[in-house]
């Protein structure tokens, strides 16, 4: 459950359910991680083998090698965290978009239920529908940005789950609107 300060809602405001990313997302990024280290091992391995071509270097070079397989890993561990920070989340009054885009870059946009005018799920490609993720759009009314959330889990169903949040506002609204009458 994410933090009530980072998301700036009201103490009245309640969390209805968050939509995060696919796991298959920070499986490329950690893959990606496991090839760039395997290359360097591969580089650590062939220095060890040919000690007599690098003699003076031999040690030096796998030191370096070394470092450079940790750096690797740690920007591979910072890319999974920053990839596990996005989330869209839906309030009894709001949708609140969180993209962190590094570890210092940070979006959070708030968008009212009532403004939400339509919602799209898109699925491209093989691994999307196998794995059952996509991109959820979701159109404002009037000039309000529109949500783009990439890589979401389920995407038809956390689309009908925001529908029906917008429309159990609107009741909610209409319900008030009359008790005030």
């Amino acid at each position: 459950m994410p933090h009530r300060r980072i998301l700036a809602i009201d103490p009245d405001e309640e969390i209805i359910f968050e939509i995060t990313r696919h796991p298959i997302g920070w499986m490329f990024i950690l893959w990606t991680g496991i090839l760039i280290n395997a290359l360097i091992l591969f580089g650590i391995i062939f220095v060890a083998l040919n000690g007599e071509l690098l003699e003076e270097f031999q040690r030096p070079a796998i030191f370096l090698l070394l470092g450079m397989m940790l750096l690797a890993a740690l920007i591979t561990y910072i890319g999974v965290m920053i990839y596990r920070n996005n989330r869209l989340t839906v309030t009894s009054q709001n949708l609140v978009q969180q993209l962190q885009h590094s570890l210092v870059n940070r979006k959070i946009s708030q968008l009212s239920l009532a403004k939400i005018q339509d919602v799209t799920v898109e699925q491209r490609g093989i691994l999307a529908t196998v794995f059952n993720y996509g991109k959820i759009d979701i159109e404002t009314a009037g000039e309000e940005a529109n949500f783009a959330f990439e890589f979401a889990v389920n995407p038809y169903e956390n689309a009908k789950f925001i529908i029906e949040a917008h429309e159990q506002f609107i009741k909610s609204q209409m319900g008030q609107l009359q008790q005030d009458f």
